[in-house]
């Protein structure tokens, strides 16, 4: 799909559109090509921050993929959890939260983060069909790239967690996660399960709020928390070779905070608009 919006001429004007918005934000137009690959993985998507030649901008942008960009394969499952709601309202509301969250942690990283966000210029090329040629080789190409940097880090990923489970470890963080998830969050402790997935696979965690029974609040609760929960593994590898461990551990750390003060308040708040 990328490649089909770069051959045809698209989304050097996309760029142009979203810019000045993005850039309100503290990234530029360039940034449109991480949050819409986001959509698909927000692991390759992290990749292509190295895009954003300024610090800042990168910053934010693997910021705002961490906390609040949905995966494909997240956001299937969750579509699906909230059509069980019935009606749109559940899927305004977790897409909202999300909107907001997106706009907030834009606009206070750009105060928050020192120094100015770099200029965009980008030429504007004619409009034409796309070339199959050009389409199959940006595709085999990137796909590449996405298994050569994703690959070892879902590997390292499972094998992790399946030493915290022989070792009990998992069972451990799950029992300490049971008062908050009761407690803060107001959901059923086997949520506790989905979440520590979550942090495997995106989908997993999601996959794992099927077989839980939970009234139209908790739902959306979880939908959204587990959303805005930290991101996978694999993400956070990269976001470790793309920028820094500080880096990475400031959003993963960031990452609980939002999600479980998000959570709590949607727990409350949600009962009078449901």
């Amino acid at each position: 799909g990328l490649a089909i919006l770069e051959d045809s001429g698209y989304l050097p004007r996309l760029a142009v559109l979203v810019d000045g918005i993005l850039s309100r934000l503290g990234m530029n137009g360039r940034a449109i090509i991480p949050l819409i690959l986001g959509g698909g993985c927000v692991t390759m998507a992290t990749v292509t921050t190295r895009l954003l030649t300024n610090p800042k901008e990168k910053l934010i942008t693997m910021a705002v993929l961490g906390l609040t960009i949905p995966c494909s394969a997240q956001l299937g499952v969750i579509q699906g959890l909230l059509s069980n709601v019935g009606g749109v309202k559940p899927w305004l509301i977790w897409s909202g939260t999300l909107f907001i969250v997106f706009v907030l942690t834009g606009m206070v990283l750009n105060k928050l983060i020192p120094g100015p966000c770099g200029n965009f210029i980008s030429d504007i090329p004619p409009l034409r069909l796309p070339r199959m040629s050009n389409i199959t080789k940006k595709t085999l190409l990137r796909s590449k790239v996405f298994l050569d940097e994703a690959t070892p880090a879902f590997f390292i990923a499972a094998a992790l967690v399946a030493l915290m489970q022989i070792s009990g470890m998992l069972e451990a963080i799950i029992k300490v996660s049971e008062p908050v998830i009761q407690g803060v969050l107001l959901l059923p402790k086997e949520v506790a399960i989905s979440f520590i997935l979550g942090m495997v696979r995106r989908d997993f965690g999601a996959f794992g709020l099927m077989s839980i029974p939970m009234s139209a609040t908790q739902l959306i609760t979880s939908c959204t928390v587990l959303t805005l929960f930290v991101p996978c593994i694999a993400t956070v590898a990269v976001m470790v070779k793309e920028g820094s461990f500080k880096t990475a551990m400031g959003i993963w750390i960031s990452s609980w905070v939002l999600a479980l003060g998000i959570g709590a308040i949607l727990a409350r708040l949600l009962p009078v608009l449901v």
